[in-house]
C-alpha cells in the first residue's frame, strides 16, 4: 500500500480520470471486509466494508458496459452482446485490470489473504470503485472510470470472433453435458424470396435457443447465441 494517503487517493483519480469522488469514499470503496474486524455483525461490517458500493459498482458496470456494446455495435444481436459484455465484466477481467493498473496496491485487505490475492478480491475492489465513482460523479464520471479502467478490454473485444465461435461453443458445450450434438430444428418462417426469414430452434437437452436470420446458416448462429446467453444468466 502507498505510504501516503494523498499520493494514493491521486493515483487513483489519474488511473480513473476523474477527480469528483472524496478521498474518503476512495478509501471506503477499497476497503475489503477480510480487513474488518472479526468480531462485528453482518450489518456492521457491511457499513465498515466496501460491500455495499460492490453491489452498485457491480450494476453500475453492467449498465456502462451494455450502453457501450450498443453504441459500438450496432448490428449485433442481444446475444452477441450479452456474451461480450459477460466478458468484459468477469472477476478475470477486472483483476486484470486492477493489476494491470496498479490500483490493487492501494487497497485495504485483511492479512489472512495472501498474495497474490484472488480475482475475486480484485473484482469486489474495483466494483467498489466504481460504485464510490457513482456515488459522487453519477452516470457520465461512472463512464469515464469504466472506459479507463477496461481500456485494454474494451479495445481488444471483437464482435466477429464471438458470433463465429458460437456454434462451436454449444457444441462443446453439448458434447461434454449430454455427450451428443446439438439439434438444430431450421425452417423458413416468412420473408420474400429476395429476402427471405427462417427461425431455428437449438436444443440441448432440456435447454433451448431460438433464432432467426435471412440465411439458414444466420438463424442456426442467431439460435446458438441466444441459447449461449441463457446459460450464462443462469445462477
Amino acid at each position: 500500500m502507498e505510504s501516503s494517503p494523498e499520493h494514493r487517493f491521486a493515483r487513483i483519480a489519474e488511473v480513473l480520470g476523474v477527480g469528483c469522488v472524496s478521498a474518503e469514499r476512495l478509501q471506503h470503496a477499497l476497503r475489503h471486509a477480510s480487513s474488518c474486524d472479526p468480531r462485528l455483525s453482518a450489518s456492521e461490517r457491511a457499513q465498515e466494508s466496501n460491500e455495499r458500493l460492490e453491489f452498485l459498482g457491480d450494476a453500475v458496470l453492467g449498465g456502462v458496459v451494455g450502453w457501450l456494446l450498443y453504441e459500438r455495435f450496432p448490428g449485433a444481436t442481444e446475444g452477441a452482446l450479452t456474451r461480450l459484455r459477460a466478458r468484459l465484466v468477469s472477476r478475470r477481467s477486472l483483476a486484470q485490470a486492477m493489476r494491470h493498473s496498479g490500483l490493487s496496491d492501494c487497497a485495504e485487505v485483511g492479512s489472512n489473504l495472501p498474495r497474490p490475492w484472488p480475482e475475486s478480491v480484485l473484482a469486489n475492489l474495483a466494483e467498489g470503485l466504481l460504485g464510490a465513482v457513482f456515488v459522487d460523479g453519477g452516470w457520465p464520471a461512472a463512464v469515464t472510470a469504466v472506459k479507463a479502467l477496461l481500456k485494454d478490454a474494451l479495445v481488444a473485444c471483437d464482435l466477429d470472433d464471438n458470433v463465429v465461435d458460437s456454434k462451436n461453443r454449444v457444441q462443446e458445450w453439448s458434447l461434454a453435458k449430454t455427450g451428443s450434438l446439438p439439434v438444430y430444428t431450421t425452417q423458413r418462417s416468412g420473408g420474400s424470396d429476395h429476402a427471405p426469414l427462417f427461425t431455428c430452434v437449438v436444443t440441448v437437452g432440456d435447454q433451448q435457443g431460438m433464432g432467426e436470420g435471412p440465411s439458414r446458416r444466420k438463424a442456426e448462429v442467431a439460435a446458438a447465441e441466444d441459447l449461449l446467453a441463457r446459460l450464462l444468466q443462469q445462477p
